[in-house]
């Protein structure tokens, strides 16, 4: 016969399984987890102060076909949703996990900044780093494309490091029960 402290203690246990997964499916259909989760294996290792990201979401045209010959595994409804989601942009909001130091700059910032005539190498990029000292340059990113059953998520990063040093990349990754990795890198551009 179960005793009442056995049903309170299964109770209990149904209780917290169904909330940890209940999370775990939020982060797992929430943008925000795929860019702390990429941006976290990306540029946690370098000695870097904040990440500097443009606040709204750029995508070149044109990107169906590439990414579907390219990015081995890819699936339709996950490119199907990239492209849908990705014809209009939107804007960021500092979402991010807080060890990410995440810094948002409007496009027209950026642009002021880098096309600023005050620096001796004529494109701004020393200005931008007295204003955003110890970062990684400035990096765009697209809106997150999932796959229905929110397995697969594609995503576009690129970074200028100086106007000679950046490159853009499509980025598929794959939910593993708690974080989204595993990624599958396609170049589209470097400099």
């Amino acid at each position: 016969m179960i005793t009442r402290k056995a049903l309170l203690m299964i109770f209990l246990i149904c209780a917290f399984s169904s909330q940890s997964t209940i999370a775990e499916e939020g982060n797992r259909a929430n943008p925000y987890s795929v860019y702390s989760d990429l941006l976290s294996s990306i540029f946690t290792e370098k000695d870097l102060e904040r990440i500097v990201i443009t606040s709204e979401t750029f995508l070149q045209k044109g990107m169906g076909d590439y990414a579907r010959k390219e990015i081995k595994g890819l699936r339709e409804d996950t490119i199907e949703d990239f492209l849908s989601k990705n014809e209009n942009p939107v804007t960021l909001k500092n979402k991010f996990v807080e060890d990410l130091k995440v810094v948002l700059v409007t496009k027209e910032r950026s642009r002021e900044i880098l096309l600023s005539k005050k620096a001796e190498d004529g494109y701004g990029w020393e200005e931008f780093y007295k204003l955003y000292p110890d970062s990684q340059g400035i990096t765009e990113l697209s809106r997150v494309g999932f796959s229905k059953d929110r397995m697969q998520a594609l995503v576009y990063i690129g970074t200028q490091v100086n106007p000679l040093s950046g490159s853009g990349y499509l980025i598929l990754l794959h939910w593993n029960g708690k974080s989204w990795g595993n990624p599958q890198y396609v170049m589209l551009w470097i400099s």
